[in-house]
């Protein structure tokens, strides 16, 4: 008679679900693709108004640091344009937070921080707590990488915050996962200090 051991089908399970966990993200990194190149090809063949801009918050939707535009901060440029000709504040923010992702893709953290400073601003005016939650997000991502993790966990936060208030799904999951991981480095970073100063202080006495 055949038979199956309790460890054979834990294994089978285990591997199954590694192959739809594998399956499901390599379909949503192929939609992602379809829809950046779609607004792309859109967004080079529009006119230059505020639908352009627009398209352009859209496109840093769906875009990451992997398959970023290469001009794109040839658009957000373009797009700043345009928003401060139409006085259009909106845009304005959504230009300074695409010039931030594209310098956090490329690891000008200085730049990037400065730009969306310039941005949250704009949001923050407009009481846009979407973008507004984006450009703080988007800085907890890059003071992590500074290695400023008590920043980037307040910054999360903050982001949190706003899309809870202004009831924006989207990006809570992401944004949660993401403070799982900060809070570990935040942690160890200061029990390292704490020892640090210990030491010190049991030095000069």
């Amino acid at each position: 008679m055949f038979s199956i051991k309790p460890s054979d089908v834990r294994k089978l399970l285990i591997t199954f679900l590694i192959i739809s966990t594998v399956g499901l993200v390599n379909a949503q990194q192929i939609s992602s693709n379809i829809t950046r190149d779609s607004i792309l090809k859109i967004f080079e063949k529009a006119q230059s108004d505020i639908n352009k801009v627009n398209l352009l918050n859209e496109l840093t939707l769906v875009i990451s640091r992997s398959d970023m535009p290469n001009n794109l901060m040839q658009y957000a440029s373009e797009a700043l344009l345009i928003s401060q000709k139409e006085r259009y504040q909106k845009g304005i923010g959504i230009s300074y937070y695409a010039m931030g992702f594209y310098n956090y893709a490329k690891k000008n953290h200085i730049d990037a921080l400065s730009n969306l400073t310039q941005a949250q601003i704009q949001f923050d005016a407009i009481a846009d707590k979407q973008n507004g939650g984006r450009c703080k997000y988007l800085t907890a991502n890059i003071l992590f990488d500074k290695g400023d993790y008590a920043g980037s966990i307040k910054n999360c936060t903050d982001a949190l915050q706003l899309w809870q208030s202004s009831k924006y799904k989207t990006l809570i999951g992401a944004c949660c996962n993401d403070l799982a991981l900060f809070m570990p480095e935040w942690v160890t970073t200061a029990k390292v200090w704490s020892m640090l100063t210990k030491d010190l202080r049991l030095r000069k006495k």
